[in-house]
C-alpha cells in the first residue's frame, strides 16, 4: 500500500500555539515529548516503546517542504503516517542481521507538528503523563543552564 498521513484527534495535545517549547527527553527505554499548553501548563506525553526519534526541522512555514506534506501531513496537530517509508526502511535494515526475526512489530510512525518544530517518532503508543519528575528535574537542570 501506498504510505499516506492520517490526523489523529487527541484530545490532551493542546500545544500553546506560538510558544509551546517542545523538549524531547529520550533514553534506550523511554522518551518523553514535553510542551507548554494553552494555559502554560507544562505537559508530558510519554512513547511506549520509542525506537527511534527526529526532533527540530521543519517549523510550520516549512512543513510544505516536508516529504509527508502531499500524503496529508497538516502545519499544526497529531498525525500517523500508515504505511511508513521509515519504519518499512528499520525493519529492511534489521532484517539484514536478523532474518528471522520481525522487528518493529506493533510499532507505528508518530509526527507532532508545532509552531517552530516537528517530532516524528516510531513507538508503539504515547499517552499523556501527568507526573514526570525524572523530567522535570531534567528541564530545571536546562532551565538554569540556558
Amino acid at each position: 500500500m501506498a504510505e499516506r498521513v492520517k490526523e489523529l484527534e487527541v484530545q490532551y495535545f493542546d500545544p500553546e500555539p506560538n510558544n509551546a517549547e517542545p523538549v524531547v527527553v529520550q533514553s534506550e527505554r523511554v522518551c518523553f515529548l514535553v510542551y507548554w499548553d494553552r494555559d502554560m501548563i507544562r505537559r508530558a506525553l510519554e512513547f511506549t516503546d520509542c525506537s527511534i526519534s527526529k526532533f527540530g526541522y521543519p517549523n510550520d512555514e516549512g512543513r510544505w517542504g516536508h516529504r509527508l506534506h502531499s500524503k496529508g501531513l497538516g502545519s499544526y496537530g497529531v498525525y500517523e503516517v500508515i504505511d511508513s517509508e521509515w519504519l518499512a526502511d528499520l525493519r529492511n535494515s534489521n532484517a539484514k542481521a536478523f532474518p528471522d526475526f520481525i522487528a518493529f512489530e506493533g510499532q507505528r510512525h508518530f509526527i507532532f507538528s508545532f509552531h517552530d518544530s516537528t517530532f516524528e517518532c516510531i513507538a508503539s503508543d504515547f499517552n499523556a503523563v501527568s507526573e514526570f519528575p525524572h523530567v522535570d528535574s531534567t528541564l530545571l537542570r536546562l532551565d538554569e543552564s540556558l
